[in-house]
């Protein structure tokens, strides 16, 4: 959503605006208004939520998905069930098992191969570091078979996968808008250091930027009273530039 041109005192103003909404009030109303919609540690979705959550993403909405709870296991036969829908719901691919690791023993997965030139992971090229730093010790196991699954939807493709060669971001186009999938919960420890680490703001940042259509670092989406710093968009002093004014 847009945010307003001036912020609440201790609270910066900026170009997104975050609401917060417990899963068991999703509605076709909650997602009006909304560009990206995040959902975090939900085990399960009502009949009417996840209804909601469908038209929404069909309709041209953006769905960031992070599939895990700290507290225990989703409910996986909500997740490849109604969620998956044989191949027709939102979920790009099923869950199978979960990766257990052991951060006294040493044992965790970090990220492996990645699509470099994919615009989530473009900020990392000559920074690769940052982004395999981090620890994973509990995330689910996807089935990277299920996004060339069926022909009612345009297949998926896996984005960066874990050093078992399970993926670790998925994507899957779902009516006009996408769906983003990842296997794990952003919390820290025990489940990973992540949110931790140098490479969580930017990834996070990426995402929300590929999925509002500003893929390019040349191209900026701006509200008015918004700074234009050229620089900052990757253009070189001596580079043309053109503002397009396509709408009031």
């Amino acid at each position: 959503e847009s945010a307003p041109a001036s912020a609440a005192p201790g609270v910066a103003g900026g170009y997104v605006k975050v609401r917060a909404l417990e899963a068991a009030r999703l509605s076709a109303d909650a997602c009006e208004g909304v560009d990206i919609i995040f959902l975090c540690g939900v085990s399960e979705l009502s009949s009417a939520g996840l209804a909601a959550l469908e038209n929404a993403v069909k309709a041209g909405r953006n769905l960031v998905l992070f599939m895990g709870r700290s507290e225990g296991r989703i409910n996986e036969g909500f997740y490849n069930g109604p969620f998956f829908r044989e191949g027709l719901g939102l979920l790009p691919a099923r869950t199978g098992t979960r990766f257990e690791g052991d951060e006294l023993a040493k044992r965790f997965n970090g990220v492996d191969a990645f699509k470099a030139d994919h615009p989530v992971f473009k900020v990392f090229a000559g920074s690769e570091r940052d982004l395999r730093l981090p620890r994973f010790y509990r995330h689910y196991r996807v089935n990277p078979g299920d996004l060339s699954l069926g022909e009612a939807r345009a297949p998926g493709v896996v984005l960066a996968s874990f050093n078992d060669g399970s993926p670790f971001l998925a994507e899957r186009a779902f009516g006009k808008g996408k769906v983003l999938l990842f296997p794990f919960v952003p919390r820290p420890e025990p489940e990973s250091d992540l949110p931790k680490r140098k490479a969580f703001v930017p990834l996070i940042h990426q995402v929300v930027r590929y999925l509002a259509g500003v893929e390019g670092s040349t191209r900026r989406n701006l509200i008015v009273g918004m700074p234009l710093e050229l620089a900052d968009a990757g253009v070189a002093p001596e580079q043309a530039v053109s503002v397009e004014t396509p709408a009031p």
